[in-house]
């Protein structure tokens, strides 16, 4: 482990003291996020993920009106049948040109010997 400046503590204060995320770290001290990731890893301070994070309440009321606009919704059949036949044309599709590619590839380049 190398021994930590004071640029160092600084970085570690931030992030570990005052649990600022990185970006936070980077803007106040000029420098970039990666910066920020590589001085806490040579240090051997253990980055959070985003999980450890408390989730913002933007996020909370998103989710929840989102819930609430499809509550009780219920696709009919003829919706379902055509949401299948949408994937199933994009698959025929598919199918066809890469029919079209091989076809083009190596049907010329067979000869017909008589």
């Amino acid at each position: 482990m190398n021994k930590v400046n004071t640029y160092d503590e600084k970085i570690i204060s931030l992030y570990v003291g005052e649990k600022k995320t990185m970006k936070e770290v980077a803007t106040l001290c000029g420098i970039a996020v990666g910066k920020v990731y590589n001085r806490l890893k040579a240090n051997g301070v253990q980055t959070r993920s985003i999980g450890d994070y408390p989730t913002s309440q933007k996020v909370i009321e998103t989710a929840r009106r989102t819930g609430l606009a499809r509550k009780g919704r219920k696709q009919t059949e003829e919706t379902k049948k055509a949401e299948r036949s949408k994937i199933q044309g994009r698959n025929w599709a598919q199918k066809e040109k890469i029919r079209w590619i091989y076809f083009s590839l190596y049907a010329r380049t067979s000869t017909c010997i008589e």
